[in-house]
């Protein structure tokens, strides 16, 4: 018999020992996959007992454990072993799974559902990608171990009591892009760690009883696109880094303890729709580098200790449409070309400083519903252009040093519901024949 050379064909020579050959390297092949087959599946049926048996132990320890919403949690058989398929919880309400039956989506929201998070066990959902438990009425405190739900995305927790501090072990949690966490009872500081969610795209902490300084490092959430803080006890200055903030459509700090100055870096901020920093304790004046800022269609800047003149270059925002600069310090004359934004609704400047006429370029705001200029040092009359605000809903300028008559011309006027002149040095007669004429 001719010997085996290694490398040496063997078609041609050993048909047979090389189907051989072949059939035992297929056989060995199949029975691999078939092992690691039987594996996989014996691995996925224990997962899937394991995340139905947590599911379980969370909604026992509920106050109500027989909510209608969580009628459906429930094993087809309790004495079948948690590796049955009949453990799965794919079709409860409110569950969703992946391919291999693992749970990706807990949504049991407005549910009314009264518990605890520390009786969820966080450990047995490698693969949840979505927890929406936001308008129960959840309480006691988030539990450091969510840091386990390793590829979660989206985190809603929004109006619930929940109470104590945020953990910072929230910092883990790489691929998250939405937490929701307003309306709750959440005290302590905004943890550092937060800037580690470089996919966040939605921080929503606010009405809560937050307190402390605005993080640094909030300043690294290159991807944030809403950032509310507001209701809280945030004290300090607005980080400059904030400004670093690019992808940023909406800023809301309001009703804070915030101080210092609103930072130029803000200007940075090329997509910023709503700017909301009322009712804090900021000084200093309205930043120029504002006026940059094309797609801002809201500014409130109310209820502050803000001085210096209104800066002209804030007529550029020409997608403006709320604009409220009302309870500040502000000086100096309102600049005629405010009539450049001519897609304002409402235009507060009421409670400053601010003197000299209402410039007839008012007149051109042809959306304007809402005008408020009242306890000013405005003299001088009204002008006769303030009729052609044929949308006007409300004027207020009480409390101001104007004089002369009431123009003829608010008889245009078919919208109108509150008309406060008080306390100025007007004459001559209201038109109130043609005030509210029949439409």
């Amino acid at each position: 018999m001719m010997p085996f050379f290694p490398g040496r064909p063997l078609a041609n020579h050993h048909p047979f020992a090389l189907q051989l050959l072949l059939s035992t390297s297929l056989l060995l092949s199949f029975s691999y996959f078939s092992a690691s087959a039987f594996a996989a599946a014996a691995t996925s049926r224990r997962r899937q007992g394991q995340e139905a048996e947590a599911l379980l132990r969370w909604k026992n320890s509920l106050h109500d454990p027989t909510h209608s919403l969580l009628a459906s949690w429930k094993l087809d058989n309790s004495t079948l072993p948690s590796n049955s398929s009949s453990s799965s919880p794919c079709n409860w309400v409110g569950i969703a799974c992946d391919e291999s039956g693992s749970v990706t989506h807990i949504n049991v929201s407005s549910g009314n559902l009264r518990g605890m998070l520390r009786n969820l066990d966080f450990s047995c959902f490698p693969n949840l990608l979505e927890l929406d438990l936001h308008n129960n009425s959840l309480y006691g405190t988030i539990p450091s171990c969510v840091s386990n739900l390793s590829k979660l995305t989206s985190l809603d927790l929004r109006y619930n009591d929940l109470s104590g501090n945020i953990p910072s072990e929230i910092g883990l949690l790489s691929s998250l892009g939405f937490f929701y966490l307003n309306n709750n009872n959440m005290n302590g500081s905004l943890p550092k760690e937060i800037g580690m969610l470089r996919s966040l795209e939605w921080l929503t902490v606010g009405e809560n009883s937050l307190l402390g300084s605005i993080p640094l490092s909030l300043g690294n959430l290159s991807k944030i696109s809403y950032l509310w803080l507001n209701e809280n006890r945030f004290s300090g200055s607005i980080p400059r880094e904030v400004g670093k903030l690019k992808s940023l459509i909406d800023l809301s700090l309001q009703r804070n303890i915030i101080t210092g100055s609103i930072p130029a870096s803000l200007g940075n901020l090329s997509n910023l729709n709503i700017l909301n920093l009322f009712q804090n304790r900021i000084f200093g004046s309205i930043p120029s580098h504002l006026s940059l800022l094309s797609k801002l269609t809201q500014i409130a800047l109310s209820s502050n200790d803000i001085s210096g003149t209104i800066p002209p270059p804030i007529s550029n925002l020409s997608n403006l449409i709320y604009l409220d600069l009302s309870s500040n310090n502000l000086s100096g004359t309102i600049p005629p070309p405010i009539s450049n934004l001519s897609n304002l609704i409402r235009l507060d400047f009421s409670s400053n400083d601010i003197y000299g006429n209402i410039p007839s370029e008012v007149g051109l705001l042809s959306n304007l519903r809402y005008l408020n200029v009242q306890k000013n040092k405005i003299n001088g009359s009204i002008p006769q252009e303030i009729g052609m605000l044929r949308s006007l809903d409300e004027l207020i300028c009480g409390e101001n040093f104007l004089s002369g008559s009431i123009p003829l011309s608010i008889a245009n006027w078919r919208n109108l519901s509150y008309l406060w002149l008080n306390e100025n040095m007007l004459s001559g007669s209201i038109p109130q024949e043609d005030l509210y004429p029949t439409k």
